[in-house]
């Protein structure tokens, strides 16, 4: 119960620091109106991320969280590509430290719960609307 207590205070300062947290109240679901870049690569890999968190939502599984991971690290090795500002790639390096954290948690049998995926909803809610769409020249 700690280690699950301390990550979600670590991440919500992760959170905190990287954005106003804006966006929670919005819908968890990828439209082009809400969420889109106006690049279909990554709209494309936004969608499968919105898929993948819907997945773990329901499976609440350590193969459902692997595969999330597996995708934002692609994702986050795609946008790189892409180009875009330090700060960015600061957020996604901040967010996969958390996941490979919180991934160790889930292998030593913590379980997938609530807070973890409420957290990484609003992360890519926020970090979309706000990181994301900025970069793209939307």
């Amino acid at each position: 119960l700690f280690s699950s207590l301390l990550f979600y205070l670590k991440a919500h300062a992760l959170c905190s620091s990287l954005f106003t947290m804006a966006y929670d109240s919005l819908p968890f679901k990828w439209t082009a109106e809400t969420f889109g870049t106006k690049n279909a690569e990554m709209d494309a890999e936004h969608q499968g991320l919105f898929t993948a968190i819907d997945r773990l939502d329901k499976e609440r599984t350590l193969a459902a969280y692997e595969a999330l991971v597996g995708l934002v690290v692609k994702h986050f090795a795609d946008e790189e590509k892409v180009g875009v500002p330090d700060a960015h790639k600061k957020q996604h390096a901040e967010l996969t430290a958390t996941a490979s954290a919180k991934m160790a948690e889930l292998k030593g049998g913590a379980k997938v719960d609530d807070g973890l995926v409420t957290f990484l909803k609003n992360w890519l809610k926020n970090h979309i609307k706000a990181s994301d769409i900025p970069a793209y020249g939307h």
